[in-house]
């Protein structure tokens, strides 16, 4: 019996196949690591994964988040005990995964604004387990300031966007965000809104004094944001905001595209330097 084997996902020549012998085993040697293994027989298969380890050490993986918040970038790094100085970066859901960590190893996790932590695993040993999970819920290491209630959004068109109606140039919309510690909802309320609801709710972030949010554009209805403008046009909003609290006030920028239209595609200005500011309260609305 010949069984095809294939290994990805580990230091290997790219889609290797070896075949088992006749009584039906094999042998790899690959670099430690993760692999994903499939075995193949008369046009049956299935798939494992695997992780590749010396004697005496582990796959340690987890997420580091603050409350519900995920956090990319934090510094995940092996200072005492097998594999020191292996180190990683969390990706931008939080996640990180380091191979080879020995099972009395000491781990230091570290993020500009955060206190760090540091903790020593307890499974020297410990030759049963390999796949070991470990999460972090970091704090900030200065409170951040409370923004929740109700502001008002401003929102101003880049000075280069001479294509757009007059009454598009500057729009304004209430807000009201709920937060816990860097974690906000946003609510956005849309006078004269073209959908049945006149405001939808967004997920934010407040780390250290920036605040950061996305005005959604969906693939199939387009832009959260679409209203009514007097003329009679349509005028939608969206993209990435930031923006620094400075005296009490919001100030910062849009990064995406001001549409206005009657008939489809009308005009769009398509800008990095939109500003955005939000003030405390209610304002008049445009």
């Amino acid at each position: 019996m010949v069984i095809a084997i294939a290994l990805s996902g580990c230091s290997v020549p790219q889609s290797p196949v070896w075949p088992s012998t006749p009584t039906a085993h094999f042998a790899i040697a690959p670099t430690a690591g993760e692999a994903n293994i499939r075995a193949t027989y008369q046009g049956s298969s299935a798939i494992d994964h695997v992780y590749v380890l010396d004697a005496g050490t582990l796959a340690l993986h987890g997420h580091v988040h603050d409350g519900t918040l995920p956090l990319p970038g934090v510094r995940i790094a092996v200072v005492a005990g097998t594999a020191s100085g292996l180190q990683t970066a969390t990706d931008a859901n939080g996640a990180y995964n380091l191979i080879g960590v020995g099972g009395g190893a000491t781990v230091a996790v570290t993020l500009d604004g955060y206190q760090p932590q540091t903790t020593t695993l307890q499974l020297a040993g410990n030759t049963a387990t390999v796949d070991y999970v470990l999460d972090f819920a970091l704090t900030p290491a200065v409170a951040p300031a409370d923004i929740s209630g109700a502001w008002t959004l401003t929102f101003a068109a880049s000075p280069s966007c001479t294509e757009l109606p007059a009454e598009a140039m500057q729009r304004t919309y209430p807000v009201t965000i709920s937060q816990s510690g860097a974690s906000l909802t946003i609510n956005v309320t849309v006078p004269h809104s073209v959908y049945s609801s006149d405001s939808f709710r967004i997920d934010g972030t407040f780390l250290g004094s920036t605040l950061a949010f996305t005005l959604p554009n969906d693939p199939v209805d387009g832009p959260w944001l679409q209203q009514r403008l007097d003329s009679g046009e349509t005028f939608t909003l969206a993209g990435r905001a930031t923006a620094s609290l400075t005296g009490g006030a919001l100030q910062g920028h849009l990064d995406g595209p001001a549409q206005v239209f009657m008939k489809w595609p009308g005009v769009i200005c398509d800008r990095t330097d939109h500003s955005l500011s939000l003030a405390r309260g209610p304002r008049p609305l445009r």
